[in-house]
């Protein structure tokens, strides 16, 4: 999708799968430029995924990952 600019997902528990589902996306994502991910119960190999992606995506000006498992 190339309009969709916020996404909150905050309180679905996702977990590390779905962490890494949207790490992939953001690899090759220009639009996103803010994503609410708190209390999914997010945890350490999430938290890489996504931070492997951020390594690439220049958009993503917000996230936010509060009250997850991230050690």
């Amino acid at each position: 999708n190339s309009t969709v600019q916020s996404l909150w997902l905050g309180d679905n528990i996702i977990g590390d799968a779905g962490a890494t589902s949207i790490a992939s996306v953001l690899r090759n994502n220009s639009a996103l430029l803010e994503i609410n991910l708190c209390s999914n119960r997010i945890g350490d190999d999430g938290a890489t995924a996504l931070s492997d992606a951020l390594s690439v995506n220049q958009t993503l000006t917000e996230l936010y990952l509060n009250r997850n498992s991230i050690g």
